[in-house]
């Protein structure tokens, strides 16, 4: 029993290991992308409809056409799900052409603050000391990091502002999330869901700005690049609920908040993108009072709350 429960632990974590990985490695392949020229939209849509592609073959091996057509799905609750998807996607993708992959990471993890404060006001959650003690470093941090944007090189709030708008968005879907996992939708059908709508509003806006005419993504270093990308978004799903599988989701959500790390060296090997030290701190301020909240609220209740998935 001892050793069949370590075997199933190992599972969890290295599914938690490759998931921060893949998703260092989604948010410096998108800056680096945009560092070419191209547009956000065009970005967005190429990526995301390889991701769909990949989780409709792994939803299909998985469940069959069962999974793809389950009937507890709600198609409302998928396309709104979709639909914030897009927008936290857009945000993040827009906040990248004014600042960095190692702010885009510590920012983002705004989103455990966010929820907790939207679980107290919509759930009924109550909130206690070590909930505010963990929002208070949090702030600190965020502050830490954009100052750095600021004092450090050139004015990148603007960027930065769309991160922490990201994980305002990503809260809110949460809730929906939640709401469907509640009705025993599998995880790989919603995920499939929210990367088919991701793509084809990205597709929409791509017609609207008239960018398809952009041909350089078919060149041979910037096609490899964008399949990387989308396999890479697609492979974030996998790992993300197989962690779930096989780990509690307040383990799971503590793990990934070191995402930032990854992001950090993985950014400086392709970037050459030098992390500074209000960086540097604001990252411990940020990993710290997000891990507090987290362990607090593992405490406090047995039912794990909220459900997380970094789109």
């Amino acid at each position: 029993m001892r050793q069949k429960r370590k075997i199933v632990m190992v599972k969890g974590y290295v599914n938690i290991l490759f998931l921060s990985i893949a998703n260092s490695f989604v948010v410096v392949l998108n800056k680096l992308l945009l560092t070419r020229d191209f547009n956000i939209w065009i970005v967005g849509f190429f990526n995301f409809s390889i991701a769909a592609a990949l989780l409709f073959s792994f939803t299909l091996y998985k469940s069959g056409f069962q999974g793809i057509r389950n009937k507890e799905s709600r198609f409302a609750t998928l396309v709104f799900i979709g639909l914030m998807g897009f927008l936290y996607n857009a945000s993040v993708l827009g906040g990248l052409t004014r600042s960095t992959p190692v702010n885009a990471s510590i920012l983002l993890r705004a989103d455990i603050m966010f929820s907790t404060i939207l679980a107290w006001i919509f759930l009924k959650e109550r909130l206690f000391f070590f909930d505010f003690l963990g929002m208070g470093l949090m702030m600190f941090g965020f502050f830490l990091v954009t100052k750095a944007r600021i004092f450090g090189f050139k004015m990148h709030w603007s960027g930065d502002s769309l991160f922490l708008l990201a994980a305002i968005v990503l809260s809110i879907n949460a809730l929906m999330i939640k709401k469907l996992l509640s009705n025993k939708v599998p995880g790989s059908t919603i995920a499939m869901y929210n990367a088919t709508i991701n793509a084809i509003f990205f597709a929409i806006f791509v017609w609207v700005f008239k960018q398809y005419h952009d041909l350089r993504f078919f060149e041979e270093r910037n096609f490899l690049l964008i399949l990387m990308l989308g396999i890479l978004t697609g492979m974030n799903y996998i790992f993300y609920y197989g962690a779930l599988r096989w780990l509690p989701i307040w383990l799971v959500r503590t793990s990934v908040l070191f995402i930032p790390i990854f992001t950090a060296i993985i950014s400086y090997g392709i970037l050459s993108e030098m992390i500074i030290q209000a960086q540097l701190y604001g990252m411990i301020f940020t990993i710290s009072g997000a891990a507090i909240i987290i362990y607090n609220q593992s405490k406090i209740s047995k039912k794990e709350s909220m459900c997380y998935k970094y789109f």
